[in-house]
């Protein structure tokens, strides 16, 4: 069976508590692993933890995105573990290219956010997965 490859936005910083829970979560039942991440909002340390992790590091989100619109990475989906006040901007932008989301809790800030997300899914017919811990 060939494992689901899945991209991470956010999550890499220093002691990140949850980039760790769901890049364990990401491979803890074999079926999944890691690929690619754009793992913290300084392009040039999203890097260095791509490199540590020992993924395809991308200095930006919108950069890992174009890469799978352009075919260039085979994501069964991205997992968006920014901090709060960040999950709206990258999840509208995945779920505009097609692209499947696993969001980390708050999905948004406000309701408008919230409302636009989800005629996303539904317009697109695109997977969205919010998690509960």
């Amino acid at each position: 069976m060939q494992k689901l490859q899945v991209g991470m936005i956010g999550g890499g910083g220093p002691g990140s508590f949850f980039g760790g829970v769901h890049r364990r979560a990401i491979s803890l039942d074999g079926t999944r692993e890691p690929v690619a991440g754009a793992l913290r909002s300084d392009p040039e340390a999203s890097l260095e933890a791509a490199a540590e992790w020992g993924v395809e590091g991308f200095p930006t989100w919108e950069r890992l995105v174009k890469a799978w619109i352009d075919g260039d990475l085979p994501l069964a989906y991205v997992t968006i573990v920014t901090p709060n006040n960040a999950h709206f901007e990258p999840a509208k932008a995945c779920l505009e290219a097609g692209l499947p989301v696993l969001c980390e809790k708050p999905m948004t800030l406000d309701v408008k956010e919230a409302e636009t997300l989800a005629a996303l899914v539904k317009q697109k017919n695109v997977p969205f997965v919010l998690a509960h811990t």
